[in-house]
């Protein structure tokens, strides 16, 4: 996330597919990313 806050460029979530059963997580469902919110948007 910091090397895309230097580059301008927001992560909105970050989510892993496992390969084989397709299982998903969600780094922002599961708070282990910050809350974004429309204003952080705004230039």
């Amino acid at each position: 996330m910091k090397c895309g806050e230097i580059l301008d460029i927001r992560m909105l979530d970050h989510i892993i597919v496992a390969g084989e059963t397709g299982e998903m997580l969600s780094m922002k469902k599961e708070g282990m990313m910050p809350d974004l919110h429309a204003r952080d948007w705004e230039r």
